[in-house]
Order: C-alpha cells, then structure tokens, then sequence
C-alpha cells in the first residue's frame, strides 16, 4: 500500500480559517453538516494530524454542487479513499473536492452510511473559531461520535481488514486519550446497545480483534431485541481468545518466531500499542493481526505477513502526527531491524 499524504498538514496557526471555511459555505446553504474522523479526533484533543476534511451531509450530491459553485473544484483522481484505504465507492459514496486555495481535501460522506444521522434531533456542539467567532463548526458530541464508530466498526459491509483497522484505531485515540471514556458512568451518554462495549474495553478485553468483534455485534444484537443484560463483564478472564493469556505481562519486547521454514511468521511490532488498545484486526484464512501490551503480534504466510505489516504502517502512520510513533516502532526481519520510519522515508524526531 502505497502511503498518500493528502493536502492540509495540521490545523495550527491560521489555517483553522482556511480548512473550516467549507462550514460556511454550507451553513448559508442551509445543509445540516458535521466534522468527522481525523478532525474530530483533534477537537477532543486526540494527539493526532489532520489530513483530508472529512464531512457528513446528508445528500452528498447536493452539497457537492453547492461547494463548486463558489469555487471548490472536483478531485477525480483514484483511487477513492477513507483515510490511507482503497474503498468501493458502491460501499462507500464519497465525493472529493479541493478548497479554492488548494489547501483542504473535503471529503463528503453520507451522514446515515456512517451511522450518525444528521436530523433536526442531532445533537451537535457548535465550536467558534477563534480566527473567526461568528462561523461556528459543527462537531459531534463525544458520545455520539464513538456510538457511530461503534457501529461503522461493527457493520462494516466491505469486511476490509484495513478499512476496520482505521475505525480500531479511531476508537482506541479515544479510549486512550480521552479522559471521559475512562470513567464507567460514560456509558449512560452512550446508546443503550453499546454500554457493553463500554464495559468490556474497561474491563481489559483484548479489544480490536476479529473475536471482540463478534462477540460484540452478538451482544449488540441481543441488547437490541431485548435479551440480553448489562454487566461488569461480558467474559470470563478465562477465554484466551477475548483476554490476554498473559494477564498484560510482556516477558519479551520484541522478538521473532518462525514456524514450518517461511510457511509461516510471527511478528513483534513494539512500542506501538498501549493495553487494552482496541486497535488492529485481522485478516481470517490469511494474517491475523492481535495487539500486546507490548506490541502487536502478525501471523500468516510470508508474502501476507509482509503486506499486512506494509499497510498497517502507512495507517498507524496516518494517526501518529507526523512520526512521533512511527520513528519508535521497529520491525525485526531475520535477524536485523530496521528503523520502521526509514522504509517510507518517513519523519524521525
């Protein structure tokens, strides 16, 4: 997967003005809107960078034309992505325009397709700039943002490991780095559906994997139809396949394992995932990718293996504000390790 670094490096300095000034535009057209992904993530105070403007609407078509009519013009260039993954546009609409002054990629989505619908009842936290005081940016509440990656993450219809795997890492910045999604009580903001959820990542679930991710649409599921009752815990810390067999120990950093001669490799990725981290998934039949408290584990064929670590870099990446992350993560290949930043020419502190 070859890494694309979209137009807007950062929101700082004026260029909040600039990047936000969409928000305007569609205010005066009267078009319900709201700020999603990567800039959401920075209004919660996510260490994260920004890249495309990703927006929801309600009509993406619409909105479209309105924006190029002032001077947005179309970016017909493929492939279409959401974040650094190659999507379908018939799972995925999108429409993709350049600001006038060739700043901000926006990036329109169909609000109900990523689980947040936009009606005169949604709530939004309306944020003045401090550049600009009157035009007030449309973000979603916490709550209702997590509920809807929830969901996308969930209901994902493409089943596209990388695709879950930028929604994973979404929700676990937040879960990170946001302070009220440590607190249990959070979950009476949350949809009723997903208070489980909320439950289990607190209760240490090896969250992100392709087992949590089951489990949970089940539990979902049967919360939905009425048969299903919260509690503390979804699991006994017995089942190996929702909690670390380990109990969070880490007795090796890094290391390399190999099995049947190149068949098959293990792979260490550290420093990259705190515990607890619902950030990566797996590929099933193929590479199975699962977090450690001290990295995450990728095992598969060789050439698999290889494109899975290849793809969940330039991601991480994406999420890492330039570097901060990537000039830590080694990758030990055979016996020698290489500076993971070095292998795109990436950015080292």
């Amino acid at each position: 997967m070859e890494f694309r670094l979209n137009y807007h490096l950062g929101t700082g300095g004026g260029g909040r003005e600039t990047r936000y000034s969409v928000c305007q535009v569609l205010i005066d057209n009267c078009v319900p809107h709201a700020i999603w992904f990567e800039d959401a993530l920075v209004h919660y105070n996510i260490p994260t960078a920004v890249f495309d403007l990703y927006i929801l609407v309600d009509d993406i078509d619409m909105a479209a034309k309105i924006l190029a009519k002032v001077g947005w013009h179309f970016d017909m260039q493929i492939p279409h992505l959401i974040g650094n993954v190659e999507v379908d546009l018939l799972d995925f609409p999108q429409q993709r325009l350049i600001s006038p002054d060739d700043e901000t990629r926006t990036v329109l989505l169909p609000a109900a397709d990523w689980k947040f619908p936009l009606t005169p009842n949604t709530q939004l936290e309306l944020v003045p700039l401090q550049v600009m005081p009157s035009l007030k940016v449309p973000f979603p509440p916490l709550a209702g943002f997590l509920d809807a990656l929830i969901d996308s993450w969930l209901d994902c219809p493409s089943n596209d490991a990388m695709l879950l795997l930028v929604l994973a890492c979404q929700m676990s910045y937040l879960y990170t780095h946001a302070r009220a999604l440590k607190q249990k009580s959070f979950a009476e903001e949350m949809k009723y559906e997903h208070r489980q959820f909320h439950f289990d990542v607190l209760a240490g679930m090896e969250t992100g994997t392709l087992q949590f991710r089951k489990h949970q649409r089940e539990i979902r599921d049967a919360l939905l139809r009425g048969q299903y009752e919260l509690r503390d815990c979804s699991a006994s810390r017995d089942n190996k396949d929702l909690f670390d067999p380990f109990g969070g120990i880490s007795f090796e950093p890094l290391r390399e394992e190999q099995h049947d001669e190149g068949s098959h490799e293990s792979y260490i990725l550290g420093a990259m995932m705190r515990p607890a981290s619902p950030a990566l998934i797996g590929r099933p039949s193929s590479v199975m990718v699962s977090p450690s408290p001290s990295g995450c584990r990728i095992q598969g064929s060789r050439t698999v293996v290889s494109e899975a670590i290849m793809g969940i870099y330039d991601i991480l990446r994406t999420y890492d504000a330039f570097g901060d992350m990537s000039s830590q993560m080694t990758f030990f290949l055979g016996t020698q390790g290489r500076d993971i930043a070095s292998l795109h020419g990436g950015v080292t502190n």
